[in-house]
């Protein structure tokens, strides 16, 4: 029942979490910036803006649950690289974005009742598109598979 901006927000930080809870954010779930982080075993429900917001790092997420994120389930931005595997979102707007140079793979992953699955973009000038590699997702129940503007690049891995 977080009503700060970040329920919660590293800042260079290093290591790892081996759990993370989080309910009732009334805005972003969890906040890195400038980290490297591995990040096990996530559930967060019911964030007022993005379940999960990395920039400017580098970041491992392993068994991630996330639903009703209001804006993004996960966003990453700002020339970051996310690795992200087995995980489950449901009932967001968009599943993961990937803007602004950052790189994201996603593998083993189910994505539910989502306008966009995924989303790929240029937002600020000093950046380029965003990168996204994905393999063995599963996406149901939404509007548009994937958002991708013409500076950004979606991979599908076999």
């Amino acid at each position: 029942n977080a009503k700060c901006e970040d329920a919660i927000n590293l800042v260079r930080t290093e290591g790892t979490i081996n759990e993370l809870t989080i309910n009732n954010s009334s805005f972003d779930g969890i906040d890195a910036d400038f980290s490297n982080l591995i990040i096990k075993n996530v559930k967060i429900i019911n964030s007022g803006n993005d379940c999960m917001d990395f920039s400017y790092g580098n970041y491992v997420m392993n068994n991630i649950i996330l639903q009703k994120c209001f804006d993004k389930a996960i966003s990453t931005g700002e020339g970051s690289n996310l690795k992200v595997n087995k995980f489950i979102i449901k009932d967001s707007d968009i599943g993961i974005a990937s803007k602004d140079s950052a790189t994201v793979y996603s593998k083993n992953g189910s994505i539910e009742k989502v306008d966009k699955c995924l989303s790929l973009y240029k937002k600020k000038q000093e950046f380029n598109g965003g990168l996204l590699q994905y393999k063995n997702l599963n996406c149901q129940n939404f509007n548009d598979f994937a958002y991708k503007d013409t500076f950004s690049k979606l991979i599908e891995l076999n």
